[in-house]
């Protein structure tokens, strides 16, 4: 039974964007015939179940678990797929999976101390003088700790400023997953799965604030031991000569994620996401029809240079500074690979595309660590292209007296590379996948393919998915709700399984907080 899995929830928009308390989803029963009637085969029978045809109202617990053994037609994406069917249990078939994957299937709030509120994250950070045994590790923790301060008190202020956002209670936008914040049912949902932002008091939205602190505070153990064991280095930007120290520069970000916050809560409460125009001037075919929804509710979805401007402290406030030591993930498996004795000790001669790039930030990651790098960069938007090589020159201009690599910025379809075959030594995709249709997906695998060389690494790091920290699996979801049109059919598809249809043969997984990795190899030899 082929149906759209826009029948299932509501179209969306960008990468990232401010928090938002999200109404009820109504979906049209005359959208997709499917809708109307779901069959479900498990051990024993169950009675189809009758949705009326005008419409009918998802509230937000809308995944229901089957049992192991259960079948499911795919179509129907408000069931889970029983528990040995979602990508996070297949993937230890086909990856290996390192210690991480591990610490992040088993870490739940409740078994903190404390249950994981106030007091239990007052422990965690009596704890780091223990754990900061260097100095390295001490300007670390420091840092961190205060950017993650920073970016919490800018979340709730641009909640107060968004119209007395607190009415709306801010942080139980993190029942969204935050693409996989994990909290309790009943911090989120009221009994029957029902929006209970409304009766949530401050008591509860600090606890709930308590919980967040604490994931990230153990997204960053784990980043701290990646930089430790030399995968890649402490983060660049912590230098005090950084520009995010001067504040008129954080007055200038500050001032546009607020009133970014402003528009974006706006069009999340009247669920209008829509689309959005391709530039003046530009060939409109370059733009297929899905990238040119408005992701996240964010203002000119990917297609101006204000969203361009305000997208990374968009989504680090939606994830409490911790985006980073996420999207730094993808250094664990290409580190590895930058570091064999094909390239040199800072990565030269190798070729690194990353795809869908975004503002270049993780490019400059790359760079940072291994300086010798031959670097592409390809975003589809010109706005964000430019925003990547403004970032790649301001990096360039902190390494006084340094040799670094080449970078080059090219505007480019995933789908449809410009480069020649088996021209890349390593391809990267950070962020990208959740927001694709099933065959955009599948041609950006063939894209990564056909450009790689024999021998070359293809990283994917995205959103976790069902099976990844299973704890979150009845509400990781509810992130499709946030503009997000492809995401509940992303966190269900296997990509190993998708991999080696293309020819990949797959390697490593890796996790930290609501990310994941995975790494792919073209045979050496075809």
């Amino acid at each position: 039974m082929a149906c759209s899995q826009r029948a299932w929830y509501t179209p969306a928009t960008p990468r990232g964007a401010a928090l938002a308390v999200l109404p009820r989803r109504r979906l049209s029963g005359t959208t997709c015939k499917a809708a109307q009637s779901k069959t479900v085969n498990a051990a024993s029978a169950v009675p189809q179940e009758q949705v009326p045809q005008e419409e009918v109202d998802v509230p937000f617990s809308s995944f229901e678990e089957l049992e192991a053994g259960s079948s499911l037609d795919d179509d129907v994406v408000r069931f889970l797929p029983p528990p040995e069917a979602r990508p996070g249990a297949v993937d230890r078939t086909n990856f290996a999976c390192d210690d991480s994957c591990d610490f992040w299937t088993e870490w739940t709030y409740s078994d903190l101390p404390g249950g994981g509120g106030v007091e239990s994250l007052l422990d965690q950070l009596r704890a780091l003088q223990s754990s900061a045994t260097s100095t390295e590790a001490f300007t670390y923790w420091g840092y961190h700790i205060a950017r993650t301060l920073f970016f919490t008190v800018q979340g709730a202020a641009g909640l107060v400023y968004s119209r007395g956002g607190m009415a709306r209670n801010p942080f139980t936008q993190a029942r969204v997953g935050n693409t996989g914040n994990q909290v309790s049912s009943e911090s989120t949902l009221t009994a029957d799965g029902g929006d209970a932002a409304d009766s949530l008091d401050a008591s509860l939205g600090v606890s709930t604030i308590a919980r967040l602190v604490a994931e990230t505070i153990a997204a960053y153990r784990i980043d701290l031991k990646r930089i430790e064991a030399g995968y890649f280095k402490a983060p660049y930007d912590m230098n005090p000569a950084h520009r995010q120290f001067n504040p008129l520069y954080v007055a200038d970000k500050a001032r546009r994620f607020f009133d970014e916050a402003n528009r974006t809560l706006e069009r999340a409460e009247k669920g209008a996401a829509g689309n959005v125009q391709a530039p003046i001037g530009s060939n409109e075919s370059l733009y297929p029809e899905y990238y040119r929804h408005a992701f996240h509710y964010q203002s000119d979805g990917w297609l101006s240079t204000w969203s361009a401007k305000v997208y990374e402290t968009s989504t680090e406030t939606l994830f409490l500074g911790r985006q980073d030591s996420m999207q730094r993930s993808s250094l664990v498996p290409l580190g590895k690979f930058l570091k064999s004795p094909s390239f040199g000790a800072t990565g030269e001669g190798a070729r690194v595309l990353e795809v869908a790039a975004g503002t270049g930030r993780f490019a400059t990651f790359v760079r940072d660590s291994y300086p010798g790098v031959d670097m592409t960069v390809t975003d589809l938007s010109p706005y964000y292209l430019e925003e990547a090589r403004e970032n790649g020159s301001y990096w360039e201009s902190l390494q006084v007296g340094k040799s670094v690599g080449p970078a080059s910025y090219v505007q480019a379809n995933a789908e449809s590379l410009p480069f020649e075959e088996a021209s890349y030594d390593a391809v990267v995709s950070v962020y990208l996948f959740h927001e694709l249709p099933a065959d955009a997906q599948e041609a950006v695998f063939r894209e990564a393919y056909r450009v790689l060389k024999p021998g070359g690494i293809f990283v994917l790091t995205d959103s976790q998915q069902l099976g990844d920290r299973p704890a979150t699996d009845k509400t990781i979801g509810l992130f499709g709700d946030f503009a997000e049109p492809y995401y509940r059919a992303y966190i269900r598809r296997d990509f190993g399984a998708l991999g080696k249809e293309m020819g990949f043969t797959c390697e490593e997984k890796c996790q930290n907080s609501s990310s994941k990795t995975l790494s792919f190899r073209k045979p050496s030899m075809e």
